[in-house]
């Protein structure tokens, strides 16, 4: 029996080795697959791994630029509201999830700047 439970948590042990998550961070509202925090970015190199994959955001004000308009990425700002928020403008399609069984998730809500 004890040999049995010894096994079981050898094999628990093992599968959970490779399911470790890898988390990108998303700093900027750059549009470039070459640029390290961009959206495009965080998403490319979610795509080519076999583990689970996080995206979050951390952009701050000094990396995101300043958008004067809604073909703009960047700091946004209603002066009626002063509300603040960040648009990422993306001009082509993001990397398609060829292999659908990733398990990728785009935590949006973690932006708190």
């Amino acid at each position: 029996m004890k040999k049995a439970l010894l096994v079981l948590g050898i094999l628990i042990f093992l599968s959970s080795i490779g399911l470790a998550s890898t988390t990108y961070t998303v700093t900027n509202c750059a549009d470039s697959s070459l640029t390290v925090g961009s959206l495009r970015w965080a998403l490319w190199n979610a795509c080519q791994t076999s583990n689970p994959a996080d995206i979050i955001f951390d952009i701050t004000t000094k990396e995101a630029g300043y958008s004067t308009g809604e073909a703009y990425s960047g700091l946004v700002t209603n002066e009626g509201t002063s509300k603040k928020w960040f648009r990422i403008v993306v001009n082509s399609l993001l990397p398609a999830f060829q292999n659908y069984t990733l398990n990728i998730a785009v935590r949006g809500s973690t932006q708190t700047r």
